[in-house]
């Protein structure tokens, strides 16, 4: 997990805050069980429609947390860098 940036491990985990602008944020216990899978493909989804909206932002932490997904093998790694990411919450 440490190949990733802090902006790249602050976008992963939005995807499983019950209330990501909260002053406390929490992890949504039914969203932490999305599968590797499942959170490819509404990472893809977001990427594609910045670029698709021409928005300019920085897409480079959002590919690579994409990459960094894609090269965890197994759901055994997966779930260990689950519990990583999320741990402080």
């Amino acid at each position: 997990m440490d190949q990733l940036t802090d902006e790249s491990k602050f976008i992963l985990t939005q995807f499983f805050l019950a209330d990501p602008l909260s002053e406390q944020p929490r992890v949504h216990q039914k969203k932490k069980e999305k599968s590797k899978g499942t959170v490819l493909k509404e990472l893809d989804t977001l990427i594609h429609d910045f670029k698709e909206k021409e928005l300019e932002i920085d897409l480079f932490p959002y590919e690579e947390a994409a990459t960094y997904l894609r090269k965890l093998k197994g759901n055994d790694a997966y779930l260990v860098f689950l519990d990583e990411l999320l741990a402080p919450y």
